[in-house]
């Protein structure tokens, strides 16, 4: 999109480039960095993102990082060609930190976002995966890894990207002996499809450039609490002290400029307190302004603080909230964002349901028009639904087996794939937009009725509360590496039911924990639940072992949420199948499929990875 240059925006970057100079020796540190700025993609307007990426490229010159520039005002930038930057510094073996800055046009797909290059999106080819490139960059030896996107993202269908691929820039040297910190600071929150706006829209509102010239300023003219003094360097801002002055500030200038896009940054930090890019120069006095910013991650500690769960990210304490915002706004917040309404809905479509097999679904939302089940089992619908009605479908198990992939189609034509589990019955909430939520519950007439019924309620709240927030991009596990193995382990009592862990819940914390870098809990998890269930589910195998074979009994043959399609790939279980459907997926939390992927899907019937 072409970037409107606002006065104050230019001011700042301008204000800034002159006021940086030479840093003083970073005592040790041996750092780099790839600044990509990419103004022109074919068939798309203009941008001036080679700008705002010369002013990064200069500021970090000054904080002696060895910085490479990839602009396309000097030639096209390519995949190869970031691939290359990168790996140069990867292989060299010494690095301490890489930092790594995109200016130009971006989309996401799920939870992923891309950054489109000069030869996109004719040549498919040229994008950068930022999740998959991410995945890689941990096991690349470096041991903060820092991505910083000024994407200036669109609809994909506004940019001609459905069938944009991508690539990797960081290159597969096979497992490192430690695991990279990797700290994200983004323009906009992924998983926010509803916010998104197609390319002349976004080009006209003109948001792109002022997360960089927020970002550049709060090292400039960092507020008192933002600042941190390090022995033998200095007075630095941490990166853990950029998330909320990021989110206020670029919330000032939006408001400034009366623009009416709701898109707000995303600031994941990993690494801990002491890591930092730049040093602070000037520290000002805290601005003072009326404009209320409700992190998201307060309103999921807010709800299962109100539910009485263990785990929580301290989203409701000082420290995240700003002095202005109480708890009543954060419940306001609850309400306009949409997290409440997806919480009752989902919590409605949980009952004590049962079938003589002892295993099937509900499907709240949605007509049931066609089931069936893989590997010899049996899918019959006994109530098809109304839409208002819940639709049933029962699943008679094979002689033996612990569960089936189950195929379920709407009316509509779209349609989902499902897990049935022995003795679980899956409550689906589907819409239009495809399925929103599956929580898993015991039937009332199998042997795990009694271990479910003294913690049903507990569990049924927490479905609904995990799920909202996932549904926002907002469940996640927060703090350094010491602080997020204390909350994994609270977030593993939540989950457990006596001696096992509930699927619907474990499948969302594998997700959690994989995110967090706690692999081993992702592990734990896969365990309990393959010893209890008697298989493993796609998602939480995926992610336990990193995409090698999948060993016994493994289902549905696809990830369950839509969000484990983009990990396919770059670990490795990608198959010409998959990729068929992966095109055919629509925007939902869960595994939803059109009505030309459910075509694809029935005809074939027998896909496996």
């Amino acid at each position: 999109m072409k970037r409107r240059q606002f006065l104050s925006a230019t001011a700042a970057l301008s204000a800034f480039v002159l006021a940086s100079h030479k840093a003083l020796g970073q005592e040790g540190l041996t750092r780099g960095a790839i600044v990509i700025g990419v103004d022109m993609v074919d068939g798309l307007p203009k941008l001036t993102a080679t700008d705002s990426a010369k002013a990064v490229a200069t500021w970090l010159g000054s904080e002696n990082f060895e910085v490479k520039l990839l602009a396309d005002d000097a030639g096209k930038v390519t995949l190869q060609g970031v691939f290359d930057a990168v790996a140069d510094f990867v292989n060299r073996g010494n690095m301490d930190m890489l930092v790594i800055y995109f200016a130009g046009h971006g989309f996401m797909s799920g939870d992923n976002e891309w950054w489109m290059l000069s030869g996109a999106p004719v040549n498919p080819n040229e994008a950068i995966s930022l999740l998959e490139s991410a995945v890689l960059a941990k096991d690349c030896g470096i041991p903060n890894v820092i991505f910083i996107s000024d994407a200036c993202r669109s609809s994909p269908d506004s940019l001609n990207a459905g069938r944009v691929r991508g690539g990797f820039i960081f290159p597969n040297n096979g497992p490192s002996t430690s695991i990279a910190d990797i700290d994200k600071f983004m323009a906009t929150r992924a998983g926010g499809s509803a916010f998104e706006l197609p390319v002349a829209d976004s080009v006209r509102q003109g948001y792109q450039g002022i997360f960089t010239a927020c970002f550049l300023e709060a090292f400039q003219r960092p507020e008192p609490d933002m600042v941190h003094t390090l022995q033998g360097v200095g007075v630095v801002v941490p990166n853990r002290a950029l998330k909320n002055y990021l989110k206020r500030e670029v919330s000032r200038r939006v408001q400034q400029q009366s623009i009416t896009l709701r898109q707000l940054p995303d600031v994941e930090v990993t690494s801990n307190d002491d890591v930092y890019i730049g040093k602070a120069h000037v520290v000002t006095q805290q601005t003072s302004f009326d404009i209320k910013v409700v992190p998201l991650n307060s309103v999921v500690d807010l709800a299962l603080e109100n539910i009485g769960a263990k785990f929580n990210n301290d989203a409701l304490s000082s420290s995240n909230l700003s002095a202005n915002v109480s708890k009543t706004d954060v419940s306001n917040y609850s309400v306009t964002t949409g997290f409440d309404a997806t919480k009752d809905l989902i919590l409605s479509s949980i009952a004590p349901l049962s079938f003589e097999s002892q295993t099937g679904f509900s499907v709240m939302g949605a007509v049931a028009a066609e089931a069936f089940a893989l590997g010899g089992s049996k899918a019959t619908i006994t109530r098809g639904g109304d839409g208002t009605q819940s639709a049933l479908v029962r699943i008679d198990l094979a002689p033996g087996s612990p569960g089936e992939t189950v195929v379920i189609r709407f009316a509509d034509g779209s349609g989902t794939v499902a897990a049935a589990i022995k003795g679980f019955v899956g409550n689906i909430v589907a819409s239009d937009a495809g399925v929103s939520n599956v929580s898993y519950v015991p039937s009332s007439n199998s042997s795990r009725w009694s271990e479910y019924a003294g913690e049903g309620k507990r569990l049924n709240e927490l479905h609904a509360v995990v799920a909202s927030a996932a549904s926002l991009g907002a469940f996640r596990i927060e703090g350094d590496r010491a602080t997020r193995a204390i909350k994994g382990r609270k977030m593993g009592d939540d989950i457990r039911v006596l001696k096992s862990v509930d699927p619907t819940l474990g499948v969302y914390a594998a997700y959690a924990y994989w995110d967090a870098d706690l692999i081993e809990d992702v592990r734990s998890v896969s365990q309990f639940m393959s010893g209890d269930l008697g298989l493993g589910l796609f998602d939480v195998e995926m992610l336990a072992w990193k995409g090698r074979s999948l060993v016994g009994k493994v289902i549905p043959f696809c990830p369950m949420l839509t969000q484990g399609w983009e990990f396919l790939r770059v670990l490795g279980l990608s198959s010409p199948q998959l990729d068929n459907l992966k095109r055919h997926l629509k925007p939902s939390l869960w595994t939803t499929f059109d009505a030309a992927g459910m075509d694809q899907l029935v005809a074939s019937a027998q896909i496996v990875p």
